[in-house]
């Protein structure tokens, strides 16, 4: 589960080397800035640059992640893209605190990204039940008669991760 996002700055020849810079995120309302603080982990949103360093952990890359520039110098902005597979925490509740004891045994509803970009009411989402008899094969299905729904954009800390289930 990617917990972290960076930005290579610079590629250095010799070996595998790079120059990287940590994105932390920037968040805007009081009920984010809170969530950040306690620790709890950060996928979408406003990013901005933090401290730089040089590597050579290639094994530390997940994947390439798609960014729009921010409205302020070094920022950026982060949101799940069409078409993409992701988890979402099941239950959610921002007031969710890293040292509550039960951050681990948070569980997941997965979902197809129907809707790109979050700049209105949210992003709409199809939800993604695991076929039976395969561990990472998914295909999308309804819950209670419900297809598709609208993650706000209040709740877009419910997206801990990226995930890609085929189907």
């Amino acid at each position: 589960m990617p917990r972290f996002y960076a930005r290579i700055r610079k590629i250095f020849s010799s070996g595998f080397k790079l120059k990287i810079t940590w994105l932390e995120p920037d968040p805007d309302d009081a009920n984010e800035i809170e969530w950040v603080g306690e620790g709890l982990p950060v996928s979408c949103g406003k990013f901005k640059h933090g401290a730089s360093e040089n590597t050579e952990d290639r094994l530390m890359f997940s994947h390439l992640l798609y960014w729009e520039k921010g409205t302020c110098r070094d920022t950026y902005k982060i949101f799940p893209r069409k078409g993409r597979n992701l988890a979402l925490f099941k239950n959610w509740n921002i007031n969710w605190k890293s040292g509550s004891g039960n951050y681990q045994k948070y569980e997941y509803e997965f979902v197809e990204i129907l809707s790109g970009g979050v700049e209105g009411a949210g992003i709409q989402v199809a939800y993604l039940n695991k076929v039976k008899g395969f561990v990472s094969v998914f295909s999308r299905t309804s819950k209670n008669g419900v297809d598709t729904f609208v993650v706000p954009r209040n709740e877009l800390f419910r997206f801990p991760t990226r995930y890609r289930p085929l189907y």
